[in-house]
């Protein structure tokens, strides 16, 4: 377990070097091949990226992917991930309400949604906790990268 008295922990716009650093970082879990999205397409790319950092190590804990939606008030939080060494010691809450408290809250956001594979139950239950309720169910909403089902989550704020 990591000692969090030993971490100053902040939220900060991603840098394409801590995309590559988050990508390096998740090479060593096969089930993470490809989380992020690569470096060299940051610039073709829509969103926001944004890293959950500990200032004084120099380490990554998490990071997530905010677009904006054509509905007013709303957005998308198309990625959000903590590193597996970090994963049920409390950062991913603090990550999530922090980022909430300095960015979504401050863009005057009302809504945000997000997608939750199907058979991932510990995301569904991460999100549920967080007051995220469930839309609906999405079948192959991601052709490109697989065949999957998703249920669609929404939190209004």
């Amino acid at each position: 377990m990591i000692n969090p008295n030993k971490m100053k922990l902040e939220i900060i716009q991603a840098s394409t070097l801590d995309l590559l650093r988050i990508n390096i970082a998740l090479t060593r879990y096969d089930h993470y091949n490809k989380a992020i999205q690569s470096p060299q397409s940051l610039g073709k790319d829509t969103g926001e990226h944004f890293v959950y950092i500990d200032t004084i190590g120099q380490k990554s804990l998490g990071y997530l992917k905010l677009m904006k939606t054509n509905l007013t008030g709303t957005c998308w939080l198309q990625s959000f991930l903590i590193l597996p060494d970090y994963i049920g010691q409390g950062y991913g809450r603090q990550f999530f309400e922090a980022f909430c408290k300095e960015y979504i809250l401050p863009r005057h956001y009302n809504r945000i949604y997000l997608t939750c594979h199907l058979d991932n139950t510990h995301a569904q239950r991460f999100w549920s906790s967080l007051g995220f309720h469930k839309y609906n169910e999405l079948e192959n909403v991601m052709p490109v990268y697989e065949k999957a089902a998703y249920d669609l989550y929404y939190l209004d704020l």
